[in-house]
């Protein structure tokens, strides 16, 4: 019996996410959003012509584009809300992957703005929706000025034990990427135990399939970044990449983790299990050439992968990936760019 209701709840999940997958924004949605004069023209056009309508009904038209990228990303974890109530052998487990992510993603928000100074500008950040969602109390985060006062807003968490050694050095140069390293080394052990967890050997190796090829490509971006942006030596490198999900052979890595400049990273690309996938791809970018190859990989998978959770993570990037477009949009429109000019910032667009 228990294998039936997994069955069942294994077609659910795949029906489901291939179903609001569906609902997706078409390339004419696009056209159209490119076009928008205003944020109320952007409003109304998803209030009433797309999947986003529920998520945007009660939205004025003078929001202000904070609000809309809050509500952009409530209508994401609310869809992932949804998928993990179908999967009910790892679901709740799976949710709070998501979670606590965004606690991660809180927690280094206020740490940065610790170390430029400026902690009081959290506020006007901060996520209400996710307030009700995590056991972190976002306002008490918002409140810190020192980091003593965030470590007090973590208290009786993981992630104050994980931060507290930091306390004494955590603004001079470097720390910053070890303290983002260890919490996110702790989002991955957090994922891998959800991974391991109602899964079969099969299943494991769709979800490890899709795992590995994302945390690759931000490990692609990772050092590209630390070299071009800090200046970054191999030893600070090692210090922040986490091959716990790879692709990649130790060679192919330590190769990646010695290029002497951020440009050399082009054509060491070429020289790993990654070859194919770069060939066909504009490296003017490579931020962007990643997160191409990222949607048109999760959009084929999405399609032909029997695993729930490979196929709730698929349509979680995509439904991110859509979101990271309609943010671009919306500053576009804020700047007054052209259209021509936002539709070359989107990926997976023209579907």
């Amino acid at each position: 019996m228990r294998h039936t209701n997994t069955s069942f709840s294994e077609n659910a999940v795949l029906a489901k996410a291939r179903a609001m997958y569906g609902k997706r924004l078409t390339g004419r949605d696009y056209a159209e959003l490119v076009n928008c004069r205003s944020l109320g023209e952007l409003l109304n056009y998803l209030k009433t012509m797309t999947d986003y309508a529920e998520s945007f009904e009660a939205a004025t038209k003078d929001i202000g584009a904070a609000q809309i990228e809050e509500l952009l990303r409530m209508h994401v974890l609310h869809r992932s809300e949804i998928l993990c109530r179908y999967e009910i052998s790892i679901g709740e487990n799976l949710y709070r992957y998501f979670i606590v992510r965004n606690d991660i993603k809180q927690i280094l928000a206020m740490i940065r703005l610790l170390i430029i100074g400026k902690p009081e500008k959290y506020l006007l950040n901060l996520p209400p929706f996710f307030n009700k969602h995590t056991e972190l109390d976002l306002y008490e985060l918002a409140a810190a000025r020192s980091f003593d006062g965030l470590l007090r807003a973590l208290e009786g968490s993981p992630y104050k034990k994980i931060v507290e050694p930091f306390a004494a050095d955590y603004d001079k140069r470097g720390v910053y990427i070890k303290i983002e390293a260890r919490l996110n080394r702790y989002l991955r052990e957090f994922l891998l135990k959800v991974i391991n967890r109602g899964n079969s050997a099969r299943g494991r190796r769709q979800i490890h399939g899709i795992i590995n090829y994302a945390q690759d490509m931000e490990t692609i971006v990772n050092i590209y970044r630390l070299i071009r942006l800090a200046d970054a030596d191999s030893d600070m490198i090692k210090d922040y990449i986490d091959t716990e999900f790879t692709n990649f052979s130790s060679r192919e890595i330590k190769m990646l983790i010695n290029a002497p400049k951020a440009r050399d990273m082009f054509s060491l690309i070429s020289e790993t299990c990654y070859r194919k996938d770069f060939a066909n791809v504009d490296f003017s970018y490579l931020e962007d050439a990643v997160q191409e190859l990222m949607y048109r990989r999760f959009s084929r998978e999405i399609r032909y992968y029997t695993n729930a959770t490979a196929v709730m993570f698929c349509y979680i990037f995509l439904a991110e990936n859509e979101v990271r477009n309609i943010i671009h949009i919306v500053e576009g429109i804020r700047y007054g760019n052209p259209p021509e000019k936002i539709r070359a910032m989107l990926v997976g667009a023209d579907n």
